[in-house]
């Protein structure tokens, strides 16, 4: 399947992306470092134009690499994503110094108490205490991912620009 067209309309910086091993081998990495990173780095950017990051709880990946974060929608975070939807969730192993940046775009999700049960990746006894008028004060966050990079012991980054290897998703199959 050629992704090359969609990636370039989603602005994905192709000419800088490095990939040598196979696509499979990249996404079982991803999906090993991030199962072992219980909590991620969520990065938005401000009305200012910089870069914020927090920490979240988040639920994920499906099988089609999308991420939950349930949250609030008084918070900062829902303010930055409704301005401008791409985000980045960051991922890591401090043994390894591995990492997975998920490059994505970010919508909300505000009135589905099915998708609300089946994705919110809060533990259940906390929600009475985080979200005590459940489900309103709720808002779920799904994460599309547009590409990723990952680097660990077993998937090597260019020797030449350390830029770790990426990968690509089929943006048209992710629209659903």
């Amino acid at each position: 399947m050629n992704q090359l067209p969609s990636a370039l309309r989603a602005g994905v910086p192709i000419a800088e992306l490095y990939v040598a091993d196979e696509r499979t081998a990249l996404l079982e990495a991803a999906r090993e470092l991030i199962a072992g990173d219980t909590v991620a780095t969520l990065i938005s950017v401000d009305a200012q134009g910089r870069a914020r990051a927090r920490s979240v709880d988040f639920g994920g990946p499906d099988a089609d690499w999308r991420f939950w974060i349930a949250t609030r929608p008084s918070t900062r975070k829902v303010e930055q994503i409704a301005r401008r939807p791409e985000v980045t969730l960051h991922f890591e192993t401090d043994e390894e110094g591995g990492y997975v940046s998920v490059m994505g775009r970010a919508r909300f999700h505000r009135d589905d108490p099915s998708l609300f049960e089946d994705k919110n990746p809060i533990a259940v006894d906390l929600m009475p205490t985080l979200f005590p008028d459940y489900p309103n004060g709720y808002l779920l966050i799904e994460i599309r991912p547009v590409w990723l990079e990952v680097l660990s012991a077993e998937i090597e980054a260019s020797v030449e620009t350390w830029r770790p290897q990426a990968v690509v998703f089929d943006l048209e199959s992710t629209e659903r």
